[in-house]
């Protein structure tokens, strides 16, 4: 996860929302800042892996968490937010495939566009928050 980390998170201003960017032209090239919606796939599959199946509450008791697994979780955490805000700003409850971030010195939103106009909750995201928020 480092590389991700260090390549592909970005933090938006003032706001404070952590988005995964694109990096269309590879490493040589500069990002873009769109998140698919899929990416909020990575909590959930970020929680299950730093906690490998158990609570977050068992595994702090058990001190079963290495200081990458407590990073990986407050990057699922990070996320996770992010996820839901972009499902929560929509009038329909229903999050667009792709949000772009906006950066000025002032201020720093999302907006969104629709890839073929689509807008829709997809189970497999569902699922994965649900595997968040059950670590």
């Amino acid at each position: 996860m480092k590389g991700v980390e260090h390549l592909l998170v970005r933090k938006s201003i003032p706001n404070g929302l952590v988005f995964v960017v694109e990096l269309p032209n590879g490493l040589s090239g500069g990002f873009s800042p769109e998140m698919d919606h899929l990416v909020c796939f990575l909590p959930g599959t970020l929680a299950l892996g730093a906690t490998k199946g158990l609570t977050k509450e068992k595994d702090m008791l058990y001190n079963a968490l290495s200081f990458e697994d407590i990073e990986n979780l407050k990057l699922a955490e990070d996320l996770a937010k992010t996820c839901f805000e972009i499902y929560s700003v929509t009038s329909t409850g229903l999050a667009p495939d792709i949000e772009v971030y906006f950066h000025t010195e002032v201020s720093t939103s999302f907006t969104t566009y629709f890839q073929f106009g689509d807008c829709k909750m997809k189970a497999m995201v569902a699922e994965k928050l649900i595997h968040f928020f059950l670590c």
